[in-house]
């Protein structure tokens, strides 16, 4: 378990690494349509979106060894939270690896219904159910949170960076925050694995 627990500060290393090669998220309006082509094409954007992919998938492995850690009942929810959360982040970032780089090429190539397939992707109800299921892991951190709390030898401090980490990475449109999301969990995720590192070694 002492292994297992380490996919989580390697999953917010990733984040971080992914969210700095993707860049700043460019919304696809007409007034940024040539900014958002340009930024859809370049091959760092296609790679960071898969860093983030592999840093999700790390996170899961993270939370199973999280929840089997703490001494809450909450864990185990919370893990399930998270994990819904996370995997519906792969299907997403997935999708958007095949989407984006031909919509911009398209954009680039004068086809102005690329740029109303990109806007009509961001339509409120997709809007809507992303929000809805980032929630999920948010409330699964906020769980992870209180059960860090309740169970000896855990860093009380990381359990709010905790929380507030994908608080921050859910918002793409506000790059700052975003970055600082990710850093959060990184720094949170560092401290979570620590400690369980020092507790299994006594």
């Amino acid at each position: 378990m002492k292994k297992g627990i380490i996919a989580l500060p390697v999953a917010g290393l990733l984040y971080l690494g992914g969210g700095l090669l993707r860049g700043a998220y460019v919304l696809p309006t007409p007034t940024t349509a040539t900014a958002f082509a340009q930024w859809a094409t370049r091959p760092l954007c296609t790679i960071g979106y898969a860093v983030l992919i592999c840093a999700a998938v790390c996170s899961i492995f993270g939370y199973f060894a999280l929840a089997s850690r703490l001494a809450s009942s909450l864990s185990s929810t919370a893990a399930v939270l998270s994990i819904v959360g996370v995997a519906f982040l792969v299907a997403l970032f997935g999708s958007t690896i095949t989407m984006l780089p031909a919509l911009g090429q398209a954009a680039l190539d004068g086809n102005a219904s690329a740029l109303a397939i990109a806007e009509h992707s961001l339509s409120n109800t997709t809007l809507r159910v992303i929000g809805g299921m980032i929630s999920l892991n948010i409330f699964g951190h906020l769980l992870f949170a209180v059960s860090m709390w309740r169970t000896d030898g855990m860093p009380k401090v990381a359990a709010p960076l905790f929380v507030l980490a994908p608080i921050g990475m859910c918002m793409p449109f506000v790059y700052p925050i975003e970055l600082t999301g990710f850093v959060l969990y990184l720094v949170s995720t560092i401290m979570i694995a620590r400690a369980v590192s020092v507790s299994e070694s006594r």
